[in-house]
């Protein structure tokens, strides 16, 4: 369907994604060639499931099968556009979608009548996906999506420093939980199209620099160069399979170092006589976590494959390979900067 695109916005919170998302409806309504379905995942989700995700397993699986929801949603609509006349495509729009929870399906409805109504064969449909997307893993599922229906696929990153983006969130009327922002920094996988082929039609926003038109261009070259189906052996589907690895090795490898931070805490407690002694320990055992997450992260640390592999559930198996790995590594970055 070259007559439709899926645009992947990613950034911090508070960078300005729901900003840029007005800007697009305003030149919708200045007449450019797009109408759009703005999918806002904070308007989607729960508020209390994304509030306490920093703090609860629980949590974060909710968060994710929400996540997982929303692309079932558009996963529908797209199968709609694909075999339907937009004619029909109210009535269908009706019926539940299976694994999704009515009533996120009836949020998600609420975005698509006004958006139908408006296309036309002169217009395209664009599906704007406004989220913090911070991992490639996460917009390489859309673009999964793109290559299922032969539409078109495009990055924007609204670009922010750490700073500003605390700055902004201070400012607004439902502020994200600080320690989520410069956890998310830390994390955050900005599209490289010479990293990554699939991010070929990419681009960053700033603010007070980019122009609309600019991300209009963009689509309409990723409408003109739709994601084409692909054979079995796909080397994309390879790298997908390695994103999702490195995804669940990170956050498993997180959720067991702040356990051993705490387990170092409560093996210290007692054997400090005043309160800055206890501060200056905790210091000094978050910045041995941070240092070797960061290591982690880049891949200065060669972790055997069979470990990475086998992830799941591991920070909560102590006598787990990854655990015990993880552990040893941990009471030697400690070593290391105590030296």
């Amino acid at each position: 369907m070259s007559d439709v695109c899926l645009l992947v916005l990613s950034g911090l919170p508070a960078a300005g994604k729901t900003h840029l998302t007005n800007k697009l409806l305003q030149g919708h309504s200045a007449g450019t060639r797009y109408a759009f379905v703005i999918v806002e995942y904070d308007q989607l989700i729960p508020s209390d499931v994304e509030k306490h995700l920093i703090e609860s397993e629980d949590q974060q699986s909710s968060w994710k099968q929400y996540r997982e929801s929303i692309l079932l949603c558009i996963d529908h609509v797209l199968g709609i556009l694909q075999t339907c006349q937009s004619g029909n495509l109210l009535e269908l729009l009706d019926k539940s979608v299976e694994n999704v929870p009515p009533d996120l399906w009836t949020k998600f409805k609420e975005l698509m009548p006004r958006t139908l109504c408006d296309v036309n064969k002169d217009s395209k449909l664009c599906f704007v996906i406004d989220d913090n997307m911070y991992y490639s893993s996460m917009r390489y599922k859309y673009f999964q999506l793109a290559r299922k229906y032969t539409t078109g696929f495009c990055q924007v990153h609204v670009h922010v420093d750490l700073k500003n983006a605390l700055l902004q969130n201070s400012q607004r009327t439902a502020q994200v939980n600080e320690d989520v922002i410069v956890t998310m920094a830390t994390k955050m996988e900005v599209p490289d199209k010479l990293k990554n082929s699939w991010e070929e039609h990419s681009l960053n926003y700033l603010k007070d620099e980019t122009k609309v038109e600019e991300i209009v261009c963009l689509m309409d070259t990723a409408c003109k160069n739709p994601v084409e189906p692909v054979n079995e052996d796909d080397i994309e589907q390879k790298e997908y399979c390695r994103l999702v690895c490195s995804e669940s090795f990170l956050h498993q490898s997180d959720q067991i170092l702040r356990k051993l931070v705490s387990q170092e805490m409560a093996l210290a407690s007692g054997k400090f006589s005043s309160k800055n002694e206890v501060k200056g320990f905790a210091s000094v055992v978050q910045m041995c976590r941070k240092e070797l997450y960061n290591k982690l992260k880049l891949g200065s640390i060669n972790m055997p494959r069979d470990v990475v592999a086998m992830v799941t559930d591991s920070s909560k198996d102590t006598s787990s390979e990854m655990y015990k790995l993880l552990q040893e590594l941990f009471q030697n970055e400690l070593k290391e900067i105590n030296r």
